[in-house]
Parts: structure tokens; C-alpha cells; sequence
């Protein structure tokens, strides 16, 4: 339904993101029932923003009757049911409970601190190392939310390429190249 966003459910019946029923026959006589289940991915990181569903009925065969010649045999109208070709669509949405306060919007209050472990640090809170004493120097980031929930919080380092190596960032003990997220 929407371009660029990645899949964040399926329907447990097709496990797509669509599901065809052949609906309609003897619809006339009685309402057709069919209960779906919708499954969330995990790989879905998108909590903020509320999952939409479309759904749609139309003919599958959209035949128009002929008028037979003069003579000719009747047309059987029960091979044409239905003389209308419009289908019908219905969408909704379903919002995601975020736990965050009776306007379910999430005001969040992120506080980042960095912390170079092994390096002196001044009064004024700057740090000093001496030259040549070491060939690397480790950063430890600290993020604090002191309110709601913070969905999609992403944390951005930069560093100036003329004084430094490419740096290597480690998060949970395995390195990742900085050059990838650029």
C-alpha cells in the first residue's frame, strides 16, 4: 500500500502481505465469514507508525452477455450473476499501543554522554592524552532517556577523515565498519 516501506506484517493464510479468497457464491443467502490472522514481522522496527489494510472484492470474470442473433439461442443469465462490475473497497487502520501516555504520543527526553576510558579528564570535563601514548582511543557512549519511550532512537558519530583513520566502531563485542552507514 505504501512504496518504500519495508513489510511489517503478513497474513498467516498466504504469508504475504496479500491473500486471495474466492468469495461471492451464495453470498445472496447468507453473509460469508472468513477470519484472517495477521502476523507482525520481527523484523519490524517501525512502532510509531500504524499498520493499514485494503480490502477489496471484484468479479473474476468479467464476461458481458451478448444479445443473441434474431432466432438464436437465449443467453443463460445465470452464467452472468452479476451485472454490476464495480467491486467494492474498504481500508482501515490499526494503531499500535506505544505505552506512551493517554495521547499515545511519546515525548522523550535522550541525554548522551561520551566517555573516553584510560584518558585523563580535565575539570572543565576535557580530555588529554599525550602524544604518541596511545594508538587508540576508545569512546563509550552512554544514552539515558529520562521520559517515554524513544522508538527509532539512532545514535550518529561523525569524525573529521583529515585527522583521523577510518575509526572502527564495536558494538557488542563485534566491529562494524563506520564506512557502511554512510
Amino acid at each position: 500500500m505504501s512504496s518504500g516501506v519495508g513489510t511489517r506484517a503478513r497474513i498467516l493464510e498466504s504469508r504475504k502481505e496479500n491473500y486471495t479468497w474466492s468469495c461471492g457464491r451464495g453470498a445472496n443467502r447468507k453473509p460469508q465469514i472468513k477470519n484472517h490472522k495477521l502476523f507482525i514481522t520481527n523484523t519490524n522496527s517501525d512502532w510509531i507508525n500504524p499498520i493499514k489494510l485494503r480490502f477489496s472484492v471484484q468479479l473474476r470474470n468479467e464476461a458481458i452477455p451478448k444479445m443473441p442473433r434474431n432466432g438464436g439461442k437465449i443467453v443463460d443469465m445465470n452464467l452472468f450473476p452479476v451485472l454490476n462490475k464495480y467491486g467494492s473497497e474498504d481500508t482501515f487502520i490499526i494503531h499500535f499501543n506505544r505505552k506512551c501516555g493517554v495521547d499515545n504520543v511519546c515525548t522523550s527526553d535522550l541525554q548522551l554522554r561520551a566517555v573516553l576510558p584510560g584518558i585523563s579528564q580535565e575539570e572543565d570535563g576535557t580530555y588529554i592524552t599525550q602524544v604518541g601514548e596511545k594508538t587508540t582511543i576508545d569512546i563509550s557512549f552512554l544514552v539515558k532517556n529520562n521520559a517515554e519511550r524513544a522508538y527509532e532512537a539512532t545514535l550518529f558519530i561523525e569524525y573529521n577523515s583529515d585527522e583521523l583513520d577510518i575509526p572502527i566502531l564495536i558494538r557488542k563485542d563485534s566491529p562494524v565498519n563506520i564506512d557502511d552507514f554512510k
